[in-house]
């Protein structure tokens, strides 16, 4: 999530840095927390939810994998554009490693971040 937060080469924290009352913004990379100081409380809470972001994962039962995602994965889509999600991971996808999390026998688990 990292990653995320700090944006393509370090766009994120520029944009964050540049918020009206921000004064600076550290990273503690050893933690990934940022400490982000400002003048006003309206920039330094503009700076965090820019830089803030979670993650949680949704057991969905397998025989509604396809309800979930939907023809052409309109339905996932308008979850994503509705929600504000950035990323949707689903274990079992080529591309991503397997989810360590104890899921129950026929549910799939959908990571939303």
């Amino acid at each position: 999530l990292m990653g995320l937060a700090i944006g393509t080469h370090g766009s994120n924290i520029t944009t964050a840095r540049n918020i009206p009352g921000v004064t600076g913004i550290d990273l503690k990379e050893e933690t990934g927390i940022f400490t982000i100081y400002g003048d006003t409380r309206e920039g330094v809470k503009s700076a965090r939810n820019m830089l803030e972001f979670c993650e949680d994962t949704v057991p969905i039962p397998r025989r509604m994998i396809g309800k979930v995602i939907g023809k052409s994965g309109r339905v996932i889509q308008e979850v994503v554009d509705r929600s504000g999600v950035i990323r949707v991971k689903i274990e079992g996808d080529e591309n991503e490693a397997p989810i360590s999390e104890v899921v129950e026998d026929g549910m799939i688990p959908f990571t939303f971040i």
